[in-house]
């Protein structure tokens, strides 16, 4: 009689998930927190720690993708994330008429440019082969900045400033300013990351939904789910 009755009420209510999950709840929580760092954080907390902190997370975010995802292992990071910044820098410098935000992906373009002729050679090497290879990108590329001072508009020191960051009638140049672009392209690419990821996952293994916390590490598989080589 109990199973009966069990079998005829269905799942309980209780039981159900609720309409907003603790992830979305932990989304709404961090936002609301990043807003109110400058609130609380001086000029040199934001521009010596946060903002450099969230650069730095931003960079694990994209070798936990290539790591941690595909399994692919890369040493030449580092690399990528200066020919970003360089194209900003020149972008800002020699074509001023660009918006920020076009600046920003145009540059991010560059960089996947780059990193699409020094990886596709290397989908055929695994393990401390591809190691050395993506090792090699960060040797060619310190060279190049180092020996050709046009990248640095003819610095001595190679330190570069960037021009005044400006969106519409937004200055962007003091510390909260620069805070929150930061952030907002922080969460603009961890959304594209998560995106990437489900997609990947639903494509290669019918999964409903895709965790990087415990990625598949099957490279080849991987890269073809995630359409980075759809002929490797």
């Amino acid at each position: 009689m109990i199973m009966t009755t069990l079998q005829e009420s269905g799942p309980s209510k209780s039981l159900r998930q609720p309409a907003f999950g603790v992830g979305t709840l932990a989304v709404v929580a961090g936002l609301i927190a990043a807003f109110a760092v400058p609130a609380i954080a001086d000029d040199y907390w934001l521009s010596s720690i946060i903002i450099p902190m969230v650069i730095m997370g931003l960079a694990g975010i994209g070798l936990n993708l290539l790591m941690g995802y595909t399994g692919l292992v890369s040493i030449g990071s580092a690399a990528f994330m200066s020919i970003g910044a360089f194209s900003t820098y020149n972008l800002l410098l020699r074509a001023p008429f660009l918006p920020l935000p076009a600046v920003l992906i145009i540059a991010g373009l560059i960089a996947a440019i780059a990193g699409v002729i020094f990886g596709l050679p290397s989908l055929r090497i695994k393990g401390f082969y591809l190691g050395a290879s993506t090792l090699g990108a960060q040797f060619f590329f310190e060279w190049l900045f180092t020996n050709f001072s046009w990248f640095s508009n003819d610095s001595q020191s190679l330190t570069i400033s960037a021009p005044r960051l400006q969106i519409l009638d937004y200055d962007l140049q003091s510390a909260t300013g620069r805070y929150y672009l930061v952030m907002a392209t922080t969460a603009l690419l961890i959304a594209l990351a998560f995106a990437i990821v489900s997609k990947a996952a639903s494509a290669a293994n019918g999964w409903r939904s895709a965790t990087w916390m415990s990625p598949p590490r099957s490279s080849a598989s991987a890269l073809r789910a995630a359409s980075c080589c759809p002929s490797a």
